[in-house]
């Protein structure tokens, strides 16, 4: 995955509107388009990457749909990784280095992973998690923000849209850590 801040590269291979971040990302499997903020449909995603800012429209929908208090889900909203400066798209699997590489892991998988990265970096790995924009802001832009590995066991639009299963998780990998564990 690749955040391009310029001209995107591969102009008009791009993902239909009203595609989710979540979409993209279990799509991009099989495919190397882009997402844009005009073609991404999802309030938390165009919130965490910077399209759109709708804060408080956030805010107010997550309060209404998951019937928490307006507190709560100013505070969860809050917390999320946000860009300052919105990527004019995102690319999956181009010709341009990635910043991170994304996958659904089994547990077992991720102990491994979690195995090799003690391995090489020593300590503990530390995460955090949210149960809100899971795919989007808890892996793609924290792990993008912070340069380390974030990881979600999803929301619920990102197991309904992104088609993740119960037995999965989301792990975001820095390419630059991703290099020194495959070193």
């Amino acid at each position: 995955m690749k955040f391009l801040f310029g001209d995107p590269v591969r102009e008009g291979r791009c993902f239909p509107k009203e595609t989710r971040f979540c979409e993209a990302v279990s799509r991009s499997w099989s495919s190397n388009e882009l997402l844009t903020g005009g073609c991404s449909n999802c309030m938390g995603a165009n919130y965490v990457f910077g399209w759109e800012n709708n804060g408080e429209k956030v805010i107010e929908n997550y309060h209404k749909k998951r019937n928490i208090s307006i507190q709560a889900a100013a505070a969860i909203i809050k917390c999320l990784p946000r860009m300052e400066a919105a990527p004019r798209a995102i690319g999956f699997n181009g010709d341009e280095s990635p910043d991170l590489l994304v996958a659904c892991l089994q547990p077992q998988q991720f102990m491994k992973l979690l195995d090799a990265y003690q391995r090489v970096f020593g300590g503990e790995m530390k995460v955090d998690l949210s149960s809100f924009a899971a795919v989007c802001g808890g892996v793609a832009v924290k792990a993008y923000l912070t340069e380390r590995i974030s990881l979600s066991f999803g929301c619920e639009d990102s197991r309904l849209y992104g088609g993740i299963s119960r037995d999965r998780l989301i792990v975001g990998i820095p390419y630059a850590q991703a290099y020194k564990l495959l070193a």
